[in-house]
């Protein structure tokens, strides 16, 4: 649920595309991620 504004509406848009029971991670390129996880 978004509750207040986000400046940057890339991240706006994903955040009203989640689901109840989505995660959103907000990291830098040195997180390890598995090659089958989507990315935005």
């Amino acid at each position: 649920m978004k509750k207040g504004t986000v400046l940057n509406a890339d991240i706006s848009s994903v955040i009203s595309r989640l689901g109840h029971t989505d995660t959103l991670v907000v990291c830098d390129a040195g997180l390890p991620v598995p090659p089958q996880q989507r990315a935005y």
